[in-house]
């Protein structure tokens, strides 16, 4: 793929991921609103442990039937890419719907992992959906495979759309906030449907076709193993921490409604607001793994080396953007947006995750596409452990923040890890720790002169607050950032009045 198209694909699938994430987000929003705090906790438990079996059931297969299908293409074997494919349906089904029947059969003995047994009920709605979706994972795989990124970001665009206005109008209705959990988790399993269905409808329109999977079982289970291995754990975290958080901070003190309260307002209220980069690395990600797979497979060291300093230069530049916006104007976000001051705290004290987590979240997928799953998992499992050990250990003398400082050391840890292996594997340096340093001492200075400015601004709206003070924050990064030698605002300037004359010139630092 070339530089053009390339960047084309990137810009199609990361406007459309932030049209899918604004949905998402309004859509939280929306349900903060109507189910409360502590309903909202009740649903994203339920939904976290969901995700674990989904991730164990598919979380590997999509990027495995892409590059076993590119693989099989230029062999110039159409039959086995519909090997391939038949070989990632019956591997997902054959785990999913086993483990679906005994979740049903089991119910009342496995209802323990939850700390509320309202859970258990609300992923009872949700649980139905997981074999269709592990399939649709597949096929998401084949769009992968085949470069098709628009009909691939517009399934899920229209999965999220389907979830969002369902949820809207079931849980419009409910009476108290479990009842709007368990609508909502009946509007995911309809999302389920029908993204299944229309994922399903293209591929057979695109005489997609079921073939004898055996000969590519084998190899399919041996890739997508490790893959499978790091996300499962990564999801069985999350559930771990869905139900540590919440139990130890009633085991020191606190009732079960008010620690579900605190653990809804930042996992599922300010944690959201991090994941904003996310979109942007993504789409990196998606259009990006195939090509640095073929560059470094083919050995093209150079070419390798600027995708990898480039995909770490605008990770880290997003979060330096956002993060300075956050801590100066997080109260008034929170209570504009949620309506809760607290949660807009815990959104300021938590946004210097946002670097870690986007370089960590990279180099993961940099590593992964050259080859090296069996060292991101290792790297996150170390990362993971000290998660695990900050949640269980702390909540006693931290409180809900445990989870903010265990997220932080987590996700630095790996980052740090993932890096090394970054430096090894090019066998050069990257260049990147004086670039992170002068962009934390940015972050840092626009953050207080968004404080600051924020004291000068009295008695005007969270939205005027937000909109001034958000806005002269990012320009003093920018400006700070500018003088450091980060960002090149000349170049930028030339870029843009180039473009308007119908013309491109290279922007350097």
């Amino acid at each position: 793929m070339n530089t053009k198209k390339l960047v084309s694909a990137v810009a199609l699938v990361t406007v459309l991921g932030v049209i899918e994430r604004f949905i998402g987000f309004l859509y939280r929003v929306y349900l903060s609103r109507s189910i409360g705090a502590e309903g909202l906790a009740l649903y994203q438990i339920a939904l976290s442990v969901a995700g674990v079996i989904i991730t164990v059931t598919a979380s590997g297969i999509p990027v495995t039937v892409s590059r076993l299908i590119l693989k099989e293409r230029a062999r110039k074997n159409p039959l086995g890419e519909k090997e391939v494919v038949s070989a990632g349906i019956i591997t997902c089904v054959a785990i999913s719907l086993p483990m679906t029947v005994a979740m049903y059969v089991f119910k009342d003995k496995l209802a323990f992992v939850f700390t509320d047994k309202r859970c258990y009920d609300i992923f009872l709605t949700i649980l139905p959906g997981i074999t269709i979706t592990s399939v649709y994972a597949v096929i998401r795989g084949y769009f992968w495979g085949n470069r098709q990124y628009l009909k691939y970001s517009l399934i899920e665009l229209g999965e999220e759309v389907v979830m969002a206005v369902v949820g809207i109008i079931i849980v419009s209705g409910s009476v108290d906030g479990f009842t709007g959990a368990k609508r909502a988790g009946v509007a995911v399993f309809v999302s389920y449907i029908v993204s299944f269905a229309v994922s399903s409808a293209v591929f057979i329109s695109e005489n997609g076709m079921l073939k004898n999977p055996i000969p590519m079982l084998k190899p399919l289970i041996v890739s997508s193993s490790p893959i499978t291995a790091t996300r499962t754990l990564t999801a069985l975290v999350g559930m771990l921490i869905a139900i540590i958080v919440p139990k130890q901070l009633v085991d020191s003190g606190m009732e079960t409604s008010a620690a579900l309260a605190e653990y809804g307002k930042l996992s599922g209220m300010a944690f959201p607001m991090l994941f904003i980069p996310s979109t942007v690395i993504g789409s990196f990600a998606l259009v990006l793994v195939p090509e640095i797979s073929q560059s470094f497979y083919e050995k093209d060291v150079n070419k390798l080396k600027k995708t990898v300093g480039n995909s770490l230069d605008i990770c880290t530049l997003v979060s330096a953007l956002i993060i300075p916006v956050f801590v100066s104007c997080g109260k008034e976000i929170g209570s504009f947006i949620y309506d809760s001051a607290d949660a807009g705290a815990y959104l300021s004290i938590s946004a210097i995750i946002m670097l870690p987590m986007s370089v960590s979240m990279i180099t993961t997928s940099l590593l992964n596409s050259m080859g090296k799953e069996k060292l991101t998992f290792i790297n996150y499992v170390v990362g993971a452990a000290a998660m695990l050990a900050i949640v269980w250990l702390t909540p006693k003398f931290i409180g809900i923040y445990s989870l903010i400082a265990a997220n932080l050391v987590s996700f630095a840890v790996t980052m740090t890890l993932n890096l090394s292996a970054l430096k090894k594997t090019l066998t050069s340096k990257l260049g990147y720790l004086k670039p992170v340093l002068l962009c934390l001492v940015s972050m840092a200075a626009a953050s207080l002169f968004g404080i600051l400015l924020k004291g000068v601004i009295k008695e005007v709206s969270d939205i005027v607050t937000i909109l001034i003070v958000g806005a002269a924050a990012t320009a003093f990064d920018l400006v700070m950032l500018s003088v450091f030698g980060v960002v090149d605002i000349n170049a930028i300037k030339l870029e843009i009045l180039s473009k308007k004359k119908g013309k491109s010139r290279p922007i350097s630092r």
